[in-house]
Formats: structure tokens, C-alpha cells, sequence
């Protein structure tokens, strides 16, 4: 093998994925192991899917991903950019015991079957009854000036949660996208945040969080 760059475990199996694309499979119990060359570029990240004997597999590549049977050391599925898809794969999960998540460099989250067949929509394109507080979905710049004003307000005696009242050099409808992201805090967040007694150190510990 190359130089490692992941590792999972569960049970008494333990996959190893290196630079080079290969797969290693140890059974710990047998005290056996198996290397498999993917043929892909670095192995970047693998998981194992949730649930008692589940032993699947997803691994992420730069070019895509693939879901693997570690019982039978082979591959279930497989997605790989400019082939079945136009965008690129940056990170990858179970979010049950048979889909997958996928983050894409398009902006969208596709949940997938294990066979890997898209199923996705655009949360910008969604009509949603509540807000969704989830700063990852603005763009970056808009994400970096939520994170400042929440942190920092000097211009003011106390802190506020309205955006629209500050000169920030921001279009209109990003201002309006991250006061979008303020309204959806919670109550107990929003009194935090507006509490005079409520130190810096204190603000940046509950905004990394």
C-alpha cells in the first residue's frame, strides 16, 4: 500500500484506503487481510452504513464514489465525474442503513439508493413551510459576513439581529438571504446573542458550534 489517508472499522473488520486508490480489507478475528486496487486516483474517505451486520461500504474518490461489500470484497455500485455526471463529489455518508449522501460542487445534497442512480432537487428551489437555519447554504462571502456580525458588532452600544441596518457592502438580496439565516436561530441562541453580559469568547465558542 501507499501512503494511508483513511481508515474505518466496525466489528472485527477494518478497511484501509490509500493515496495510490487501493483498498486494503483486514478481518481482525481471522487475522487476514486483502489488498484491492481500485484503479481510481486516492482514497479520500470511506464510512461503513449503520445497523448491526451492515457490511457496506462507501467510498469517496476525487472523480466520484462507490459503495463496496466487505463481506465480499467487491464493488456494489459506482459513480464517477464526466461519466454518468456533471458535478463533483466533495464528500460522502450513510444517512440510513441503504442511501447515501452525497455534497456536491453544484450546491445541491443528492441522497441516493445504493445502486447510486440520482435523486436529488435544489433546496433554493424549494418552497419550505419552516426556516432552515443552515449557513452552508449560503455562498461563502455571505457565510463569512453572518459569522462577523454575529461574532463582532462595534458600531453599536448592544448587539442586534437585524442586518439590514448595517452598512455592509453586501447586494440587497444576500442581506436578505442572511437575515433569513438570523430569523431561523432559536429563541434561547437569540437571547445569548443580544445578552450585554454575553462575553467574545463566549460568542465565538457558541458560533463554532
Amino acid at each position: 500500500m501507499g501512503s494511508i489517508s483513511c481508515i474505518a472499522w466496525k466489528g472485527d473488520n477494518l478497511v484501509l484506503g490509500d493515496v495510490d486508490g487501493n483498498l486494503n480489507f483486514w478481518d481482525l478475528k481471522a487475522r487476514v487481510s486483502r489488498g484491492i486496487p481500485t484503479r481510481r486516483n486516492g482514497v479520500w474517505k470511506i464510512r461503513f452504513a449503520p445497523g448491526k451486520g451492515n457490511q457496506k461500504l462507501i467510498v469517496l474518490y476525487n472523480d466520484g464514489a462507490e459503495v463496496w461489500d466487505t463481506k465480499e470484497h467487491q464493488m456494489v455500485s459506482s459513480i464517477r465525474t464526466g461519466r454518468n455526471m456533471n458535478y463533483r463529489v466533495l464528500d460522502v455518508d450513510w444517512c440510513s442503513s441503504d442511501k447515501v449522501i452525497l455534497a456536491c460542487d453544484d450546491g445541491c445534497i443528492r441522497v441516493l439508493e445504493m445502486s447510486m442512480k440520482p435523486a436529488c432537487f435544489r433546496m433554493d428551489e424549494q418552497e419550505l413551510l419552516d426556516p432552515v437555519w443552515c449557513p452552508y447554504l449560503l455562498l461563502p462571502r455571505a457565510s463569512l459576513v453572518l459569522k462577523a456580525f454575529l461574532l463582532h458588532q462595534p458600531w453599536g452600544e448592544k448587539h442586534s439581529l437585524d442586518i439590514s441596518s448595517v452598512d455592509y457592502p453586501e447586494h440587497e438580496d444576500l442581506k436578505s438571504l442572511i437575515q433569513q439565516q438570523i430569523n431561523a436561530l432559536t429563541n434561547d441562541i437569540k437571547d445569548l446573542i443580544l445578552d450585554p453580559e454575553f462575553n467574545l469568547l463566549q460568542r465565538c465558542l457558541l458560533v463554532a458550534r
